[in-house]
């Protein structure tokens, strides 16, 4: 779901679509590191290797099996 002249979208993970509290992301980064930190910590990410979030990030909204 997508809508970017206002910026709205949402994920879905599964069956279920994720909130908007996702999009205060960045804003979040920005308050705790600088540009130069961001993009020094950005360069370091492999996107090749998949990594998975803490099971209880997502508490409540992913089914388990």
């Amino acid at each position: 779901m997508a809508e970017a002249k206002s910026g709205i979208y949402s994920h879905r993970l599964g069956d279920r679509w994720l909130g908007g509290a996702f999009n205060c992301g960045r804003v979040i980064l920005r308050h705790f590191f600088s540009e130069a930190e961001l993009v020094a910590l950005s360069a370091q990410i492999d996107l090749g290797e998949r990594s998975e979030p803490p099971s209880s990030l997502f508490a409540g909204i992913v089914r388990e099996p």
